[in-house]
């Protein structure tokens, strides 16, 4: 039986799992960050969709990534720019909800509930220079989660967040969809 879903909660995003490490007690002078684009390209290898359980070496990428680019949930944000963070998150993440309900996306599994755990960095200008997702659902097959990274992929690709930074920056968070 073909089995669509339907995005169920936004709001678990980054108010659940509001950053992609724990934010460490630095000032904003001691955190280290990527002083151009090209080195966030650099440590990348290429703009891309990388599923995090298909190769451990992908993680390490993250990790490196997560060192240089900034989180935009990071108490040194104010407020207001936090708030507007949020909108912009939360309109990317319900565009690839509805792209993939669009495209009528068969998870394959009779799961009520699939939880995405994602990684998202941004060259400043709001463009999305790699992704990194992790498919919460272990029994769900390689070839799935492949299939899911490319129907991303297809939205991300030309996809701009609304926010603008003086350099590179993150942001992560879960996205959750009710299998029906």
């Amino acid at each position: 039986m073909n089995r669509t879903f339907v995005v169920i909660s936004i709001a678990l995003l980054s108010s659940l799992y509001p950053s992609c490490k724990e934010a460490p007690n630095k000032t904003a002078s001691e955190t280290t960050v990527a002083e151009t684009e090209d080195d966030i390209i650099e440590i990348a290898h290429s703009v891309g969709v990388y599923d995090l359980l298909e190769d451990p070496a992908y993680a390490e990428k993250a990790k490196e990534l997560d060192l240089k680019c900034p989180n935009l949930n990071d108490a040194r944000i104010s407020g207001t720019d936090r708030d507007v963070a949020m909108e912009a998150w939360i309109s990317l993440n319900q565009q690839i909800g509805q792209h993939l309900m669009e495209k009528s996306f068969n998870w394959n599994t009779a799961t009520e509930k699939m939880k995405i755990r994602h990684r998202f960095y941004f060259h400043k200008d709001g463009t999305i220079d790699s992704y990194y997702y992790n498919v919460m659902d272990k029994s769900i097959s390689p070839e799935i989660r492949a299939a899911y990274g490319d129907a991303v992929s297809e939205i991300i690709q030309e996809h701009r967040i609304a926010i603008q930074r003086d350099i590179a920056f993150a942001q992560c968070g879960k996205m959750a969809f009710q299998v029906l």
